[in-house]
Order: structure tokens, then sequence, then C-alpha cells
């Protein structure tokens, strides 16, 4: 007790310190709390988010079992389920220990949970900076990692239940033990062959924060990568034998422990799949073990010079690259594809965000004077490896040039790359204000941070001029400045942007929880794939991708599409509505159809942004040239023929109603070729240096297209659509105009409908859930017209006001909701 007193009272200035820090991070962190509890109901940002949200719900009444299989998704098959157990697992704990019930305690609770693991990371970026540099350091980095933006920031926000704060918290920790026992090798005898009993604790518990990150998220394999290509590196930087082969025992250790866990517990997949959790990974870990074991045996024989090992390991992996090409072990050729598949996972979901590049103009937005900072500390730590040839700095180099690499190259390692940027960051600025101490004869007790023996420095030793304190505190309250900048945009400007109709969605998914058919089975109990079969009424709802896990997070309605199936909107909505696209909805038991502008929005950003494909898009974009340079801006998105065709229009602004052409705008217009992208470029009003930018590029062709402006202004005469009558609409108007009244969202229900003899146009007017009257008119198909709507008993509170009526014979009909025939029940 006196020595954990002692240790306190040394380092309480570090603690109050990092005290301050966590809780300006929480700070920050719910800057959202408003955002997310406002309205009706709680409110996550993210089909990801929301997905989450789901599971909790299915694991709290079951808890610890988890879905392993998801009917509630990807129907007809289910989704077979490789998101890792440990974070729903966590938070649903959480909310067991909240006694939270309902969704919307749940959404609630779990809200908390990001934010909590983010002040866990500045405990760990201290650490890791002062065991590497030195205090200073390590509070620099403590500091940026709470007020750092971007991608980790925005996942770490209250109203974000997702696991990647937890991959960046599990992955940190994993790389901080290895740091760790790097160091107490520096510290041990070198010529003392064999590892402590700390040693072996420590490597135990990395082995088993490893098997928590592969539990949390496959993607903690690439950590293993890194401390793979470490030791594989580690002869050709260092000489220390012994070092080396203490490093081979670790890794035999971890990973050792890693395998057994994961082979009891892990394995739920079949295949190879590293991106599942499949016998693949039990397969690197004992290739793992056996490479350790073998780079061990190697460096016994060659004590003296260890670097004699890589002429041994060079040629072995020319060959076993061979092997891998020449396919004479399919094995190594399985293995190499599901490498391949997860380390480029953005071929294989191109559409998902967190896939994507980093945009250099973003990436200076967001880490402002992190950029140069990292770089100067980049340059700093090498310089010291180069002198000191310390192993745990050449593990923290190499740490941090492969995440900050994979973060330019995919998006979602920014919520690994973020503690590597404020680590080196934290690097320079010790290094800074020691010289500036340096320059004003103030320097520090131990000397200049390149040549400090990191491990051995405490508080009690460190001491810094004031000017160079004043300096260092500056730049970080700077970077703590323009980091609130994205963060202050973030919540005053995107959040309400993208949730602009939140309150509408809402509502929507409320009602459609409340108001349709139970779809045959329990939304909260965990099924097995082997013995789970669909009941015959079950049905699922059709939206756009970006909602359908709203669909599932608040309607509890299985959705025919979401983010895990592709970004852009169903074929069958967006294409000409034929007969066929019945017989497809109904092998889908698409039962309801959500529409809205949302859809649209996407339906256009589908054509505008997609290669060219010539007259078979639905939207036409035409720009005029704003100067005599290349410089256009488009004026307007023209709508063809082939958009009023299709499903969607004819039931978001026609309400299925047959459909009188009212709009044709005949615009010429000449398509042009400008650094490989085709622009439709309008000829009327343009300046005298259209010809020269024609001559420039190449003129590919010169049309005459039929368009309308107005989406409830169609160019062509269409039928009534009889398999789809509306049920619900949204509050919020979208449309400028009374006369086209257009809610944000509209819900379809897919119906049979109930045929009745005669010719003719039949007429029937309704009035919305909002008040909204509208008539629904049909013409006779074959004599006889296919009614979707009932006269009396609607289930609904979209209603008849009134008889359907034939127009040119004034006969009346009369429709009970019983007579109308319906799918999947």
């Amino acid at each position: 007790m006196f020595q954990i007193l002692k240790i306190l009272k040394n380092h309480s200035i570090v603690l109050i310190l990092l005290i301050l820090f966590m809780l300006f991070d929480l700070w920050l962190r719910y800057q959202t709390l408003s955002e997310v509890n406002s309205g009706i109901f709680p409110w996550v940002f993210g089909g990801d988010a929301w997905y989450n949200i789901h599971l909790v719900e299915q694991i709290i009444p079951n808890f610890p079992s988890y879905p392993w299989y998801d009917p509630m998704n990807q129907y007809p098959t289910g989704r077979i389920n490789n998101w890792g157990p440990l974070f729903p697992l966590i938070t649903a704990f959480i909310c067991i220990l909240g006694n939270s019930q309902t969704t919307t305690e749940i959404i609630r609770c779990s809200s908390f949970v990001p934010p909590l693991l983010s002040i866990c990371m500045i405990p760990l970026a201290y650490v890791i900076g002062k065991k590497i540099i030195d205090t200073k350091a390590g509070l620099c980095s403590a500091f940026m990692i709470a007020c750092i933006s971007g991608e980790y920031q925005f996942r770490s926000m209250y109203g974000y239940p997702d696991h990647h704060l937890l991959e960046s918290v599990l992955s940190t920790l994993f790389i901080t033990l290895y740091i760790y026992l790097l160091i107490e090798f520096s510290r041990s005898d070198s010529q003392k062959f064999g590892i402590s009993p700390k040693v072996v604790l420590l490597a135990v518990i990395a082995g088993v924060v490893y098997y928590a990150g592969i539990m949390n998220m496959p993607t903690m394999l690439l950590f293993a990568f890194i401390i793979t290509l470490f030791t594989l590196l580690y002869p050709l930087f260092l000489h220390n034998s012994n070092a080396f082969q203490k490093l081979c025992l670790v890794n035999i250790i971890s990973f050792g422990v890693f395998t057994l866990f994961f082979l009891l517990t892990g394995i739920h997949h079949q295949g190879f799949h590293l991106r599942d959790y499949s016998i693949g990974h039990v397969y690197i870990g004992l290739l793992l073990i056996i490479g350790n074991c073998f780079l061990f045996i190697l460096s016994n024989l060659h004590k003296k010079k260890i670097r004699n090992i890589l002429l041994v390991l060079l040629p072995l992996g020319i060959l076993c690259i061979g092997i891998i090409y020449s396919k004479i072990l399919d094995i190594w050729q399985i293995l190499f594809d599901a490498l391949y598949g997860f380390i480029f996972a953005a071929r294989l979901d191109e559409n998902i965000e967190e896939l994507g590049m980093m945009v250099p103009g973003t990436t200076l937005y967001i880490y402002n004077l992190a950029i140069p900072l990292l770089v100067i500390g980049l340059i700093l730590l090498i310089m010291r490896f180069h002198a000191q040839r310390r192993d745990y700095v050449f593990l923290s180099i190499l740490w941090s040039v492969v995440l900050l690499g994979l973060s330019i190259q995919q998006a979602r390692y920014q919520y690994y790359g973020a503690i590597c940027a404020t680590f080196l960051s934290g690097v320079a600025l010790s290094w800074m204000s020691e010289k500036i101490c340096q320059k004003w004869h103030k320097k520090t007790n131990n000397g200049p941070i390149l040549f400090r023996s990191s491990y051995s420095s405490t508080i009690s030793k460190i001491k810094i001029c004031p000017i160079g304190l004043i300096c260092m505190i500056i730049v970080l309250l700077l970077f703590a400045f323009l980091s609130f900048l994205p963060l202050n945009t973030y919540v005053t400007v995107d959040i309400p942007s993208k949730e602009l109709y939140a309150e509408d969605w809402k509502s929507a998914l409320l009602w459609m929880n409340d108001s349709t058919p139970n779809y045959g089975f329990d939304y909260h109990t965990i099924y097995s794939k082997n013995n789970f079969l669909y009941p015959k009424d079950v049905y699922t709802v059709g939206s756009g991708v970006n909602q359908g896990l709203k669909v599932l997070g608040i309607g509890k309605r299985i959705p025919s599409s979401s983010i895990f199936l592709g970004t852009y909107p169903s074929n069958e909505y967006t294409s000409h509505y034929n007969p066929d696209i019945d017989k497809k909805l109904d092998k889908k038991r698409e039962k309801y159809f959500i529409s809205s502008s949302d859809l649209f929005t996407d339906i256009i950003g589908a054509d505008t942004t997609s290669a060219y494909e010539g007259s078979n898009n639905r939207i036409l974009p035409l720009y005029s040239q704003i100067d005599s340079g290349h410089n256009l801006v488009l004026v307007a998105n023209g709508l063809k023929d082939s958009f009023f065709k299709s499903l969607f229009a004819r039931l978001y602004f026609f309400d299925g109603s047959e459909i009188q052409a009212k709009e044709n705008n005949s615009v010429r217009y000449d398509e042009i070729l400008i650094n490989g992208k085709t622009y439709n470029l309008i000829q009327k009003n343009n300046p005298s240096g259209f010809s020269q930018i024609l001559n420039t590029n190449g003129l590919r062709s010169r049309k005459t297209e039929i368009v309308s402006f107005n989406s409830t202004r169609s160019t062509i005469n269409l039928p009534a659509i009889s398999t789809f009558r509306l049920v619900y609409e949204s509050s919020s108007v979208v449309s400028g105009k009374k006369a086209d009244e257009i809610h944000h969202i509209k819900i379809f229900e897919h119906v049979k409908g109930h045929t009745i003899p005669g010719t003719g146009t039949i007429e029937l007017p309704l009035v919305t859930n909002q008040g909204r009257n509208f008539t629904y008119r049909q013409q006779s198909v074959n004599n006889t017209f296919t009614l979707p709507y009932s006269t009396t008993n609607s289930p609904y509170d979209v209603h008849a006001t009134g008889p359907y009526r034939i127009i040119e014979t004034n006969e009346t009909f009369e429709v009970d909701e019983s007579q109308i025939e319906k799918y999947y029940i």
C-alpha cells in the first residue's frame, strides 16, 4: 500500500492531467447527446449502428448467447453473421446492468459505450509515448488522441454504437504489451537465455488481447501481420540474438494462446475466409507458431550473426511464393486468396463508405497540425533508431508506417491510424520543447530527447523550461481548436442535413412496427441456421439500401435490401415496371415498399455518377460552360421517359394512378469528353469558347432528348399500377407546390387486388393519414379492372372517401377489405 501511495504521489500531476483529458474527451463525445435523444424516439447514426442495436436486442434476453445466424437479414437465406460478438456482448452486458429493456432504453444506453471506450485510449496513448520517448511525449499524445478529428472521433461519438472504437482499444493495447515485452528484454541481461515469468505472463495477456480483438472484428489480423513483419525484419536491423530468441518464444506463447482459445470458441463459419470466423484463423495461428519455432532454431544456429537467417528465409520465401502461384498445394492458394480478400476488402465492397480512400483536402482539414508533426516525429524516431538500435523503437516505426499507409488506402484504418498520428506528433512536440529550451540555454537534466533512455525516466526527473512549455501548450491548443472545427461542422451541419427527415423516419417505422402484420417468428429469439425454416406468412419490406437497417432496427421488420447487399436502389423499383416485376417482388416476398425522397436522391446519384451508359440512363445531367475554359456548371437534371416508367416514380410521385404526359422539353446537347468523362453540354447560350472546347476534347455526338424538369410532370402517358396501394405517408412535404404535394415518405402495400368486369376508366377518391386528398384512376384491361383499394373496412388510415366510379357510365362499386386478395397470408 505504501508503494502504491508513493507511486501516486510521484505521478500525481500526470494522473490529474490524464483525468482532465478524459473529462475533455467525454465532453467532446457528448456533443451529439441532444441529437440522439430529441424527438419521439432516440436516433443513432449510420446503418452499422442500427444493426448493432438489433444484435444487442437479441442478446439481452439470451445473454451471453450470440446470433451467429440472423434470419432478419438477407432473406431467403438469412445472414451468416461475420461481425464479432465481443462489442455487442459488452454493450448488452452494460444494458443489463442499466436495466435497459425497451428499444428506447437500449439505444440510449448503448450510445454511451463508444465514448467510454474512447477514454480508454488516453492512458494507452500516454503509456506508449512515455515508454518510447518520455512523459512529455506521452502527455501530448494523450491530449491529442482526445481531440483528434476524423473517422476516429466521429465513430466514437455518443450515438454511434459500433465496434470500431473497441478495435482501436484492443489493437493499441496489443502493441503496447509488445512494447513492454521488448523493453523487458532490454532491461534483462542480454546474455541470459530464457524468459522470466513476468514475460510469460505478458505474452499470455497479449495472446488473450489478440483473441479478444479477433472476436471483436477479424481485422485484428492486421496486427498479427505487423508482429510477423517485425519479427522477420528483426535480423536485418537488430543483432541481439538472445532478444530475437525471446521474441520468437513470446510469439509462440501469444499466438499459441490465441489459437487454443479460437479453436475452442471461435469457429462458426465454413471455409477459410479470414473476414469470417473460420478455421482459416487457426491455420494462420499455427503457421505463425511453426514459423517462429523455425526462426528460433535458426537463431540458435546463427547466434553470432543472426543476419544470416535472412540467407535462409529469402530462398524459402521465394519457394513459398512459387508454391502459391503454381497451386501445388491448394491450402496455400486458399490462404493467399483469403488474405488478399481481407487486406483489399475495398475491391469486394467498393460501395461501403469506410472502405474508400482518404481525400487529400479533407485529410488536411481534419488532421491539420498533426500532419507536419507526425512527419517530424517519424523522422525523429528513425534517427533515434539509427543511433540506438532499440527494438521497441523499430516496432513503433513499423506500426505507425503500416497503419498510416493503410489509412490512406482505406478510410476505415483511420480508427487504427489516429493513435499513430498522435504518438508521432507527441514525439515531435517533446523534441520541439527541448530544442526551444536548449536555444534559451535552459536544457533539461536528462539531455537531448533523441538519446535518452526512455524507460528509466520518471515524472520527478522531467524538467522543462517555461518557454518550451508555453510553446508546446500553444501548439496543442491550436490543434484542439482546429480539430474542433470539423466536429462542430459534423454536429451542427452534417448531422442535421443527413438526418433532416429523421422524425419522419421514426414515425413511419414506428407505425410499421405497430400497424403491419407479424412476419411469423420472434424478433428476439436466437435461431440456428441448421434448424430454422421461414414460416409461410413471412414477408419483407423494400426500401432504399441505406434505410434497410433502420427498417430492421426501428420497424422490427425484415428488410429486402441493406448495406450488406449493395448500395444502389433495387432494380425492381428503378427499372421499367411490367408484370414480371410483381413476380420478382413475390419471390422476395416484399409485402411493403417504403419510397422516399432519399431514394430519389440515390437514383439521381446512381445515374449521374456511374459510367456513361448513353440513353439507357434515367437521368440526363445537363451542363453549361461558364467561361472560355473547361469550367462547367450543372444546370439541371432532365428526367427521361425511362425515369417515369420506373415503379418508384409511378408510386412515389403519382400514387400508382394512371399518368398523363404534361411536360415535354426538347433539349439539344453535345456529348463532349473532358478528362475521360462524358458531359452533356447544352447548346443554348454557350460563350465563344464553346467551339474551342469541342475542338480540344472532341465531339462524341449531338443529340436531342425529350425530358421533364419536374418529377411530378411526366413526359409520357402510363397506365395505373393495380398491385400497390398507399397505406401511409409522413407529415413532411418535400415539393414546393400545393398542387403537387409530395410527402417525404410513402409506404405502399403490395397486393393482388380485386378483379371486377368493366370497361373504361374507373376512379376512387381517397384521403391519406395526413389529410391529403387524391384520386386513384385506372383504365380497364381486357374488359376488367383490378382494384387495389377497399372502400369499406380498410385497416389503414389511408382510406376511400366514396365508392369506385366508372367515369363513362357513372356506375359505382363498393369493395370490402375482405375482397382484396393479398400476398403472404
